[in-house]
């Protein structure tokens, strides 16, 4: 059975920087250790949690928390990490462990300077979207001039797009 992220769509996998904001019941998400892989993993994510927006998903490796290494740390030292402040924008690298498996089968290093930036999604609502998302996509779009869209889009590679990110 194929993983998936938020709203039941098909989960975002690699080696990913997932940004979240404590919500009024935490994060969302449990780890575990794993004695013979070495290190925590996510043991469970609570549907339409922070964590669950930002694209976390079960069996994902914890590899660092507000850029600190968590690879020899223990449990404890984990959950303290995750728990410190600032609540808001707490930055978790993960890996999902296919992708962690044949990185090393390849013996390619982990790069956090190579980790997909998680954008976290809006949770979903009761109602229906009445058109604001839309009216506000298509004002966006809108304000871009066509003859401008490919230049904005061209200005960052993608590594100075995650390296600008990281500095926040």
């Amino acid at each position: 059975m194929a993983s998936t992220g938020a709203g039941g769509a098909p989960a975002v996998k690699g080696l990913r920087l997932i940004t979240m904001n404590k919500g009024a019941d935490g994060y969302g998400f449990h780890m575990y250790t794993d004695k013979k892989l070495q290190g925590q993993y996510i043991k469970s994510v609570t549907k339409d949690s922070p964590s669950d927006l930002c694209g976390m998903i079960s069996g994902d490796h914890v590899l660092a928390v507000d850029g600190m290494d968590c690879s020899q740390e223990t449990h404890h030292q984990v959950v303290d990490r995750v728990r410190a402040e600032p609540s808001s924008g707490k930055k978790v690298l993960v890996i999902d462990q296919q992708t962690e498996q044949e990185m090393q089968a390849k013996g390619t290093p982990i790069n956090p300077a190579n980790a997909i930036v998680m954008i976290p999604r809006s949770p979903p609502s009761d109602e229906t979207d009445g058109g604001g998302l839309s009216e506000l996509n298509m004002d966006l779009k809108a304000a871009i001039p066509k003859n401008k869209k490919k230049e904005v889009k061209s200005k960052k590679s993608w590594a100075d797009s995650v390296a600008a990110y990281n500095d926040l």
